[in-house]
């Protein structure tokens, strides 16, 4: 996604589709450091996305999970 500078916010959307025969679980384990942060979508609402917690995506659907990070109070450019 490029370099930021100080106090930029940016996010970003992916949608993960099920094409197999059986559930996927989609674990989060943890972000890399506090500037990051992880929600999926319920329809167009985002909710927070606990470490460890476990999303089911059944067979044929589809789960958007949103990126979100923040430069706010970081000294630097990010990468």
């Amino acid at each position: 996604f490029g370099a930021m500078s100080d106090d930029k916010k940016g996010g970003h959307t992916w949608t993960v589709r099920n094409e197999g025969q059986g559930d996927l679980r989609l674990t989060l384990l943890e972000t890399t450091c506090g500037c990051t942060s992880v929600e999926y979508l319920e329809g167009d609402t985002p909710k927070t996305w606990d470490k460890g917690v476990i999303r089911t995506v059944k067979p044929g659907e589809a789960a958007k999970v949103l990126v979100n990070w923040s430069t706010a109070g970081k000294s630097g450019n990010f990468k």
